[in-house]
């Protein structure tokens, strides 16, 4: 009876230390704002943009090129950016900068300054996808076996709060404000989303850079590991075929890695 009376304010004063999955929720709009609004998105507008502009379709598919390509970088260097400014610094200054360059995108009709907006957009939107996944793997820590894939269910199905949001903002304004309005509406959604997602970041635990694993992963959060899988999927998830050779490549560099036995590590 001793005993287990002793554990009851264990489990209570553990239990007072896990992280609300309402913060999770809020960590979502990282998702939300760098694949719902700034990829997805763009499908809606580029109808009216390419008839406006009078695009090809290489122009128009360089601007998903472009947003990919920034992506890319934006996953490589997310991780390394977030540990040198921490990973809630990352999480919300990208959450910002993919809103704004959103927002940019409706204030010109220059070719050049739309396909740097697009690119810019990928990578800031990647560092804060990139972040807020390591931000909800330390938050999802302790519990319950089923908390932690609950919590990163939560965080990726933000990428569908984006586009549901999007699709239901952008079609009605077309008509009457053109695409340079809808660019500016998804940058309005953007920084509402932005807010949400830097509200809960003050009860968010930041990700650990000292943990024991194998030494191929040592020292690497899950910020790291959130890293190498979206270097493998930033490209082909909307434009497969220009970049099919990204999604060759990159995966199968992290397969080898994880299948090399224990003396082929170093």
């Amino acid at each position: 009876m001793g005993h287990s009376g002793s554990e009851a304010p264990l489990h209570n004063e553990a239990k007072q230390f896990l992280t609300p999955i309402w913060v999770i929720f809020g960590l979502s709009m990282g998702p939300a704002i760098a694949l719902g609004l700034a990829r997805f998105a763009y499908a809606l507008l580029l109808p009216s943009m390419k008839a406006d502009l009078g695009w090809s379709f290489a122009d128009a598919g360089a601007m998903n090129t472009a947003n990919a390509a920034g992506y890319l970088i934006g996953a490589l260097v997310a991780a390394p950016f977030g540990r040198r400014t921490s990973d809630k610094a990352a999480f919300s200054l990208g959450l910002f900068l993919t809103s704004a360059a959103i927002a940019g995108a409706g204030l010109t009709a220059d070719f050049t300054s739309l396909l740097l907006l697009r690119a810019a957009s990928g990578l800031a939107g990647a560092v804060s996808f990139v972040a807020g996944a390591g931000l909800t793997s330390a938050a999802a820590s302790g519990g319950s076996r089923s908390r932690a894939p609950t919590m990163l269910g939560i965080y990726f199905a933000g990428a569908g709060i984006g586009i549901t949001a999007s699709a239901l903002a952008v079609p009605p304004l077309l008509s009457g404000i053109g695409w340079r309005g809808g660019w500016l509406a998804l940058g309005a959604l953007g920084l509402a989303a932005t807010i949400c997602g830097s509200l809960v970041l003050s009860r968010t635990p930041e990700p650990s850079y000292k943990v024991h694993t194998p030494p191929l992963a040592a020292g690497r959060p899950a910020s790291w590991h959130a890293n190498y899988y979206h270097t493998g999927y930033s490209a082909p998830d909307t434009s497969p075929m220009p970049h099919l050779s990204l999604r060759t490549c990159a995966p199968m560099k992290v397969s080898i890695a994880d299948r090399l036995p224990p003396s082929g590590r170093s």
